[in-house]
């Protein structure tokens, strides 16, 4: 059961850190865009989120909790986590669906919409892959608390 918990801890990390990555990469990218497209940005939930997945995964790589409901505690925030990031970033990409097939020829900040695209759609992917990894420490948080 350790190496599962080391596996799980430790993809739910990296998952932190990509959503560290991409938000801070959409940060960066669109800075000059119009207030119509930085309002996801303005909440920054992959930073935030992303930075309380890899403390929370390191607390549990290094048995730092032993008790089953601090653990499902923690997980279930880290699955309320992953559904702001998959929400808000879903909700970034309805409002600009019916561009999305010109992507390529829209400019937002001298980047085609098209990287405002794939940077959101990355970010949702870390927000269900989080839910998913929290959801599964919530389920196995009495072993996790034994190993």
């Amino acid at each position: 059961m350790a190496f599962l918990l080391k596996m799980v801890s430790t993809s739910t990390m990296v998952v932190g850190f990509l959503a560290i990555f991409f938000q801070t990469c959409e940060l960066i990218i669109f800075r000059s865009a119009n207030n119509g497209f930085k309002e996801p940005d303005v909440v920054s939930a992959g930073i935030w989120g992303g930075i309380f997945l890899v403390l929370f995964s390191l607390l549990l790589v290094n048995n730092r909790l032993r008790d089953t409901l601090a653990i499902q505690g923690l997980a279930a925030y880290g699955i309320l986590v992953g559904l702001t990031i998959t929400g808000l970033y879903s909700w970034s990409v309805s409002r600009y669906q019916s561009a999305i097939a010109n992507c390529g020829n829209i400019n937002i900040s001298n980047v085609t919409l098209c990287g405002r695209v794939a940077l959101d759609s990355l970010l949702i992917f870390c927000g269900i892959l989080a839910v998913g990894l929290n959801a599964a420490t919530t389920i196995m948080a009495s072993t996790f608390a034994l190993d």
